[in-house]
């Protein structure tokens, strides 16, 4: 059995030889400790490569830029982004005819609240009427989508 140690390692002299392509990755961490605190982050080491941990992430052609020190992310949760922004949509539209909200307390870079702004937007513009193309340009310029943020009482 490999002891931890060596798995990092064999990692981090993996990550740094000609076998990987040019520029991927560019950073090698190791999660040293619980996801926790108010911000759901962890510890971690550099194993290799370059000490930036700026990203870019593309989820159901949502494109996100995030420090991954600072914010909690977790691509295995991919699916149950577009699932719940599917689920919003859905149930709203059935239950209530109202137009879907969805109040995301925890927004983080906002993986289930911008894939639900999408739909939303994809779904008037598919229910597009020729007769309602004014009406819905002027709405779409008023709200075409509505974002609140309250990460900080203090923001303004």
């Amino acid at each position: 059995r490999i002891s931890k140690a060596s798995k990092r390692t064999a990692l981090g002299d993996v990550t740094d030889s000609a076998s990987v392509v040019d520029g991927m990755p560019r950073t090698v961490v190791n999660k040293k400790g619980m996801t926790g605190g108010a911000f759901r982050t962890f510890e971690m080491e550099l194993l290799a490569g370059e000490e930036d941990f700026e990203c870019v992430v593309t989820q159901h052609a949502i494109t996100y830029q995030l420090d991954f020190r600072r914010v909690y992310w977790n691509s295995r949760l991919e699916n149950e982004h577009a699932r719940v922004a599917q689920v919003v949509l859905e149930h709203d539209s059935r239950k209530t005819g109202a137009e879907p909200t969805l109040l995301d307390p925890f927004a983080g870079v906002g993986p289930f609240a911008l894939p639900t702004a999408r739909m939303l937007w994809q779904n008037a513009r598919t229910a597009l009427r020729a007769e309602k193309k004014a009406q819905y340009r002027r709405r779409r310029h008023e709200n075409e989508i509505e974002c609140f943020s309250t990460t900080d009482r203090n923001e303004a």
